[in-house]
């Protein structure tokens, strides 16, 4: 009986001792490290906001080259997401996207399945430095009972921190080694005709659903008239108003001749022979940085243009997997 007494006694010890570990243990772990890069915040957004890209520079990547992944949602959107599956040191789990200031700010939470189930979040935050551009890596965790007891025997901070450091550095390389995002070209311009649907829009209304459904309207139109598409899909804007935050704006397709019944659509030519293309790889919600970047040049270089401006979408997003890192739109404004 006082060895049954005396197990029973050091048990509740062990176990009050436990429980004291565990309320005392820290409940949660930051880690957070720097680095600055010789590139501009865009280039950076554009990188961490596609996860298709992490493999380029993620430290965990290389830790398991046969690692599979599985993409969702469009890069630089909210709820953008990734499964990744991999050997014991990397596990499996989700990362998604949850909040986005763009080229300042992006947040994300990270779902670990294996070989544990936990959640954490982090978030990516860029400021402007002389010349270039100051990269913030924060990663944020909350442990359970029994975690906090493991954490008062392990320092994250340390044991992970040189990752995020490895990470930051190898971001750093690929960003500084990209090629420009943005080139002016002075292109010739083949004279074209297009059947569209121009329209006069609120900003809220304009998404790739009102596309998607003028570009079925349009397919429809040119079965019945047994047209032909000889060039890629395009959208040609007359104007976007900041004050009325309404746009001017025609989704359209390149036809060899206006022979036929268009009813319902707008027969639009544009003459121009000589024009200012800029090349754009990214999300379409992103090409709004181009249309900025042609303004500062043309301001720049005091050239005035039409007031129609076209965004040429030359690769269908299906064919590049998704991958909008690799999905190319070209804006083509037209010198007078």
């Amino acid at each position: 009986m006082k060895f049954i007494k005396w197990s029973f006694i050091a048990l509740s010890i062990v176990a009050a001792l436990l429980i004291i570990a565990g309320l005392l243990a820290p409940k949660e772990s930051n880690i957070k490290r720097s680095v600055v890069i010789n590139k501009d915040k865009a280039t950076i957004y554009n990188i961490l906001s596609d996860f298709h890209r992490m493999v380029e520079w993620s430290p965990w990547a290389k830790l398991d080259p046969a690692c599979t992944y599985e993409y969702s949602g469009k890069p630089a959107e909210v709820g953008h997401s990734f499964n990744w599956k991999g050997n014991n040191d990397v596990g499996s789990g989700k990362m998604t996207l949850t909040a986005l200031s763009p080229d300042q700010e992006l947040s994300y939470t990270l779902q670990f399945v294996e070989p544990f189930e936990s959640n954490a979040d982090g978030k990516w935050l860029l400021k402007d430095t002389v010349g270039a551009t100051a990269v913030t890596w924060t990663f944020h965790s909350q442990f359970g009972f029994v975690e906090r007891i493991f954490m008062l025997f392990v320092d994250m901070d340390n044991m992970l921190g040189s990752d995020f450091e490895n990470g930051l550095l190898a971001l750093k390389e690929v960003a500084e080694n990209s090629k420009p995002d943005m080139v002016v070209q002075e292109i010739n311009f083949t004279p074209a005709i297009y059947i569209g649907k121009r329209m006069k829009l609120s900003f809220a209304e304009v998404d790739s659903a009102l596309f998607s459904k003028t570009y079925q309207e349009l397919g429809a139109a040119f079965g019945k008239n047994n047209a032909q598409m000889t060039g890629a899909p395009v959208s040609i804007a007359y104007g976007w108003d900041l004050t009325t935050q309404t746009a001017d704006l025609a989704p359209a397709f390149p036809v060899a001749s206006d022979k036929g019944r268009w009813d319902g659509f707008d027969v639009i030519r544009i003459n121009d022979t000589k024009a200012l293309a800029i090349d754009f790889y990214g999300p379409y919600n992103q090409t709004e940085k181009a249309h900025v970047f042609m303004e500062k040049y043309i301001s720049e270089k005091g050239i005035s243009v039409q007031e129609y401006s076209i965004e040429e979408y030359l690769t269908d997003p299906a064919s590049a997997n998704y991958d909008y890192s690799k999905v190319l739109t070209r804006i083509i404004y037209f010198p007078k």
